[in-house]
């Protein structure tokens, strides 16, 4: 391997230079969030920017990016693609050497190993280590290709308990420890697992924290070991890497991924997503923004946590009123009462006044009464009497029915949808129920965090029918096309029970 270049081309410009000396030195290695189509690590935001690497999992390119946050617009600019200048990228090859049985594995190992280095990069920063019960490292980061060559050269099946597990673990915390803007581990491994202590989740858990994801590269040695392979392909999923099954009795990894074995790791950037808009609008706490990457065939949605800063309290100033001016005044000397006699028309005026005004105040009640009755008779005999196209019955102690009367139904945690349901695993605009012209149903996701589960299956769009469980988050529910009352859903038959007689005086 070549030596690794630590300049930045001198024709930046002095603010690109700055930006992107920024953005290395501090890389965004949060949490990473793992998608379907794509995976990002998002750093903490500062002075309302926040800066996430994100890329496509099939490795192709990223044309458009967007970022909302509860429908709010939010600014995303694209930084720089990656590699950029100065970047690196390191990998951990790490190989099962665990069962005496897997020489000829091994061996086959050693030639595909030797193909990666090959087709590595400058910016990449190999490793190479084994494992069986402890993991130990043959060639440390940045060695170069004969030195890495030379130490696979040597590898041997001759451990007993495999680890797998655990040494991924490990493996995962060495990635950790070097300065690289993204980091990958290549497990060479039949998926055979003898763990206790450790398992998937651990390995899961620890891939997120330090954004590592694993590329699961599968040797089984027959088709009854085969079955393991899941536990790879398990791993390689869920950190948003990619599972290669190795084919036939050689052992051959696909030429395609041999030939460029890391297109999964050089692809997407760096962009800046401006919460601005968010903060102005005064929303802060806990907070989810949607970031979408569109490329050439492909369009990926990810939900990246963010915590904003809490809204400042309205600030308000006592008001204070100065104490008015005296000026002492003389006492006026005092005056005996006069005693003044009103006239019968001033005291009728007097008392009469507000009589009258009572008299009138009661009679506008009175008919403001009646004009109310008359009204509410009259909202109550033109109000809708169509019933509902269908319910959705909540699968709890209550079982509140929530009647379906128009299409498109909305449900999710907002306000402004159809059902508004107050749980945190729901999202704020969550799925929709529509009904067709035919009178069938069906349900759609709307890019919710916790996905639509009908019948206990995750669904991005399905047909709803009679009687089918329908999850929304954490919460069950059960479609039906029936009301409560049950006599509505009958039909009246007619019947003779008996056969009318003769009538009286008939012959």
């Amino acid at each position: 391997m070549r030596g690794v270049p630590t300049t930045i081309p001198t024709a930046l410009t002095a603010a690109r230079v700055l930006l992107a000396t920024l953005v290395m030195a501090t890389p965004a290695h949060g949490e990473m969030v793992v998608g379907d189509a794509a995976i990002a690590a998002c750093g903490a935001p500062e002075a309302a920017h926040m800066v996430c690497d994100y890329r496509l999992r099939n490795g192709s390119a990223v044309r458009t990016v967007t970022a909302t946050l509860d429908e709010i617009a939010l600014g995303a600019s694209v930084l720089d693609s990656y590699p950029g200048p100065g970047d690196r990228t390191a990998v951990l090859l790490l190989v099962d050497t665990s069962d005496p049985g897997r020489e000829q594995v091994i061996a086959r190992n050693v030639e595909q190993i030797g193909r990666l280095v090959d087709a590595a990069k400058p910016y990449h920063l190999l490793a190479l280590a084994r494992f069986d019960s402890n993991p130990q490292v043959l060639a440390p980061f940045g060695a170069d290709a004969d030195t890495i060559k030379a130490a696979a050269a040597d590898l041997r099946a001759v451990g007993m308990t495999t680890e797998l597990y655990r040494s991924a673990i490990e493996g995962i915390r060495l990635l950790a420890q070097q300065p690289a803007a993204r980091r990958a581990l290549y497990v060479f491994s039949d998926g055979l697992a003898e763990d206790f202590a450790y398992g998937h989740n651990d390995v899961i858990a620890a891939a997120h924290r330090d954004a590592v994801v694993i590329y699961a590269l599968g040797f089984a040695r027959d088709v009854a070991r085969s079955v393991a392979l899941q536990s790879l392909r398990r791993l390689a999923a869920e950190s948003g890497g990619r599972f290669i099954a190795a084919a036939g009795a050689d052992f051959d990894l696909p030429e395609a991924f041999l030939a460029d074995p890391f297109a999964g790791l050089d692809n997407g950037g760096r962009v800046e997503i401006d919460l601005t808009p968010a903060i102005e609008a005064s929303v802060g706490g806990q907070q989810t923004v949607l970031l979408s990457l569109a490329g050439a065939d492909t369009v990926a949605r990810l939900a990246l946590p963010v915590r904003l800063p809490p809204p400042e309290p309205l600030v308000r100033f006592p008001v204070t009123t100065p104490a008015p001016l005296t000026v002492p005044v003389p006492a006026p000397a005092p005056v005996a009462p006069a005693v003044a006699m009103r006239s019968p028309l001033e005291t009728w005026i007097w008392f009469g006044t507000p009589a009258a005004f009572l008299f009138v105040v009661v009679i506008a009640l009175v008919v403001y009464g009646r004009m109310w009755k008359r009204r509410g008779a009259a909202a109550a005999a033109v109000a809708p009497t169509g019933k509902p196209f269908a319910w959705l019955i909540r699968q709890d102690d209550d079982s509140v029915r929530y009647p379906l009367s128009n299409s498109p139904w909305r449900i999710g945690r907002s306000n402004n949808n159809d059902l508004s349901i107050d749980d945190h695993s729901v999202s704020r605009q969550h799925a929709e129920i529509h009904r067709r012209h035919d009178g069938s149903f069906s349900i759609m996701d709307l890019d919710s965090l916790n996905g639509v589960f009908v019948n206990d299956r995750k669904v991005k769009q399905a047909d709803i029918a009679e009687g089918d469980s329908v999850d929304i988050g954490d919460v069950g529910l059960r479609f039906t096309l029936y009301d409560d009352d049950k006599s509505a859903q009958e039909p009246t038959l007619m019947i003779r029970t008996r056969t009318p007689g003769p009538t009286s005086g008939s012959a």
